[in-house]
C-alpha cells in the first residue's frame, strides 16, 4: 500500500480550502402565494423590504401592448399582503395602459408603458408624469444605476437612459429582443427573449453586448437579477422556470418551476424572491437559501 505523503495531504487540503464559492448552490422554498392580480409582469421590492410594487398589465382583447388605459400598479406589504390593489392608475395623458418593468430613482417610481415611460412621485401627486422616449416601440424592463433610469425596448433592441430633470439623455445598443435589464457593482446585464441569452452590456455604448454563451439552456428569458455573491438569477417565461447562473458564468441550474415567470424581484435583506406568474394572475414568494 502506498503511503500518502505530507505534501499530498497538504495539496488536498489546499484544494478544499480554495474551492470556489459558487460550489454552494442556491435553493428556493415557496412561502406564500398572492392571487387575484391582473396579469402581473414585474415586482420591485422597496429599499427597506417592507413593501413591494407590482405592475399589472391587465391584458384585454388587444393584447399586452395595447394603449387601452386599463393597467395599474399595486402596492404590497411584505411578504404577501396586497395593501392597495390600484395604488396608481395615472390620469389624463399619464393614464396607465400596460405597465411592465419598474425601477425607483430618487423618490420616484418609474414604469415602462408601451411606447413611453410614466414616472410617479412617491411623495407627491398620484397622477404621474409621462417621459417620452424617442423612437420607442415596446418598452419592456427598467433598472437604475443609482443616478438615472434605464429602459429596454424589446422591439428595437435599444436601451434608453432617462433622468428626472432632463428626460431622455442617451440611447445605446442592446441585443436583439432585449427584455430584462439590471445593474450590479457598476456593471449592466441584460437578457434577450429571442436570443435566449444573457449579456453584459457596456453602459457607454462603446462596446457590443457580450454574450455568456448559455443560450442552449433557455427558451425565452424575461427577468434578471444579480445576487450579492455574483450569481445571476433569471426567469425563463416559456421554459417555465427560474434558474441560477454561477458567478463564473459557466453553469446553470434550475431552482424552481412555475407557470410563465415574468420580471422577478429580490429583497436582499430578507433573501426573499418575488416571481410574478403573468398568465397565472398571481405572485409566488420564495425564501432564497444556500446549501
Amino acid at each position: 500500500m502506498r503511503t500518502i505523503t505530507t505534501l499530498a495531504v497538504l495539496a488536498i487540503a489546499t484544494l478544499l480550502l480554495t474551492a470556489p464559492a459558487h460550489a454552494e448552490k442556491w435553493t428556493a422554498e415557496r412561502t406564500d402565494v398572492i392571487a387575484g392580480l391582473q396579469t402581473p409582469e414585474s415586482v420591485l421590492p422597496s429599499d427597506d423590504g417592507e413593501h413591494a410594487w407590482v405592475s399589472n398589465v391587465h391584458i384585454t382583447e388587444g393584447g399586452p401592448w395595447t394603449d387601452d388605459s386599463v393597467g395599474h400598479l399595486s402596492l404590497m406589504r411584505a411578504p404577501a399582503q396586497i395593501e392597495n390593489r390600484e395604488w396608481r392608475v395615472g390620469s389624463g395623458s399619464a393614464k396607465l395602459n400596460a405597465p411592465k418593468g419598474l425601477c425607483k430613482v430618487a423618490g420616484s417610481l418609474w414604469t415602462a408603458d408601451n411606447g413611453r415611460v410614466v414616472r410617479f412621485d412617491l411623495n407627491g401627486s398620484k397622477n404621474g408624469t409621462v417621459v417620452n422616449v424617442p423612437n420607442a416601440q415596446r418598452l419592456n424592463d427598467m433598472a437604475t444605476d443609482g443616478n438615472a433610469a434605464w429602459v429596454s425596448d424589446i422591439a428595437t433592441g435599444k436601451i434608453h437612459r432617462l433622468t428626472a430633470d432632463a428626460g431622455h439623455t442617451k440611447t445605446i445598443d442592446g441585443p436583439a429582443a432585449i427584455n430584462g435589464i439590471t445593474f450590479h457593482d457598476g456593471k449592466m446585464f441584460a437578457v434577450s427573449w429571442g436570443q435566449h441569452e444573457i449579456y453584459e452590456i457596456d453602459p457607454t455604448g462603446q462596446s457590443a453586448p457580450e454574450p455568456f454563451g448559455l443560450a442552449k439552456h433557455f427558451s425565452n428569458l424575461d427577468g434578471i437579477e444579480v445576487l450579492d455573491d455574483g450569481s445571476f438569477l433569471v426567469s425563463d417565461f416559456t421554459g417555465g422556470k427560474v434558474a441560477i447562473v454561477t458567478p463564473n458564468r459557466k453553469k446553470v441550474y434550475t431552482i424552481l418551476d412555475m407557470q410563465t415567470p415574468a420580471d422577478i424581484g429580490v429583497d436582499r435583506e430578507a433573501n426573499r424572491l418575488y416571481v410574478p406568474s403573468l398568465k397565472g394572475n398571481r405572485i409566488e414568494v420564495y425564501k432564497l437559501r444556500k446549501r
